[in-house]
Protein backbone atom coordinates (compact mmCIF):
# COMPACT_ATOMS: atom_id res chain seq x y z
CA UNK A 1 0.00 0.00 0.00
CA UNK A 2 1.41 3.36 -0.99
CA UNK A 3 0.21 6.49 0.74
CA UNK A 4 -0.23 9.45 -1.56
CA UNK A 5 -1.16 12.97 -0.52
CA UNK A 6 -2.09 15.77 -2.89
CA UNK A 7 -0.53 19.08 -1.86
CA UNK A 8 -1.14 22.51 -3.33
CA UNK A 9 1.83 24.36 -4.86
CA UNK A 10 3.83 26.62 -2.56
CA UNK A 11 4.80 30.13 -3.61
CA UNK A 12 8.56 30.79 -3.71
CA UNK A 13 8.38 33.74 -1.27
CA UNK A 14 6.34 31.72 1.19
CA UNK A 15 8.92 28.94 1.15
CA UNK A 16 11.98 31.19 1.03
CA UNK A 17 10.90 33.45 3.90
CA UNK A 18 9.85 30.61 6.20
CA UNK A 19 11.70 30.42 9.52
CA UNK A 20 14.69 28.07 9.61
CA UNK A 21 13.97 24.65 11.08
CA UNK A 22 16.39 22.08 12.44
CA UNK A 23 15.92 19.65 9.57
CA UNK A 24 17.56 16.24 9.39
CA UNK A 25 20.70 15.95 7.30
CA UNK A 26 20.92 13.52 4.40
CA UNK A 27 23.22 11.35 6.50
CA UNK A 28 20.70 11.23 9.37
CA UNK A 29 17.89 10.27 7.00
CA UNK A 30 20.07 7.62 5.37
CA UNK A 31 20.88 6.15 8.80
CA UNK A 32 17.16 5.91 9.63
CA UNK A 33 16.44 4.22 6.28
CA UNK A 34 19.26 1.71 6.80
CA UNK A 35 17.98 0.96 10.31
CA UNK A 36 14.40 0.47 9.07
CA UNK A 37 15.52 -1.83 6.24
CA UNK A 38 17.57 -3.88 8.70
CA UNK A 39 14.48 -4.23 10.93
CA UNK A 40 12.46 -5.43 7.94
CA UNK A 41 15.16 -7.90 6.96
CA UNK A 42 15.38 -9.26 10.52
CA UNK A 43 11.60 -9.58 10.65
CA UNK A 44 11.47 -11.63 7.44
CA UNK A 45 14.51 -13.73 8.39
CA UNK A 46 12.53 -15.18 11.30
CA UNK A 47 10.13 -16.67 8.72
CA UNK A 48 13.07 -18.06 6.70
CA UNK A 49 12.16 -16.00 3.64
CA UNK A 50 14.56 -14.25 1.27
CA UNK A 51 12.69 -10.94 1.32
CA UNK A 52 14.81 -7.92 2.28
CA UNK A 53 11.91 -5.45 2.37
CA UNK A 54 8.19 -5.46 3.10
CA UNK A 55 7.33 -4.27 -0.41
CA UNK A 56 8.85 -7.39 -1.97
CA UNK A 57 6.69 -9.86 -0.06
CA UNK A 58 3.93 -11.49 -2.07
CA UNK A 59 0.36 -11.72 -0.82
CA UNK A 60 0.68 -15.53 -0.88
CA UNK A 61 3.59 -15.39 1.58
CA UNK A 62 1.71 -12.91 3.75
CA UNK A 63 -1.30 -15.21 3.94
CA UNK A 64 0.90 -18.22 4.67
CA UNK A 65 3.30 -16.69 7.19
CA UNK A 66 1.28 -13.98 8.89
CA UNK A 67 -1.91 -15.11 10.58
CA UNK A 68 -3.98 -11.94 10.68
CA UNK A 69 -7.03 -11.82 12.90
CA UNK A 70 -10.38 -10.91 11.42
CA UNK A 71 -10.04 -7.46 13.00
CA UNK A 72 -6.61 -6.92 11.41
CA UNK A 73 -7.90 -7.93 7.98
CA UNK A 74 -10.80 -5.51 8.38
CA UNK A 75 -8.41 -2.71 9.34
CA UNK A 76 -6.31 -3.38 6.23
CA UNK A 77 -9.43 -3.46 4.08
CA UNK A 78 -10.50 -0.10 5.52
CA UNK A 79 -7.04 1.37 4.87
CA UNK A 80 -7.31 0.42 1.20
CA UNK A 81 -10.77 1.98 0.83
Amino acid sequence: MDIQIQLPPVEFEQLYSAPQVNASTSQEIQARVVKARKRQQNRWNQYHTPYPANGLVSSLILKKEINLTKECRQLLKTAFS
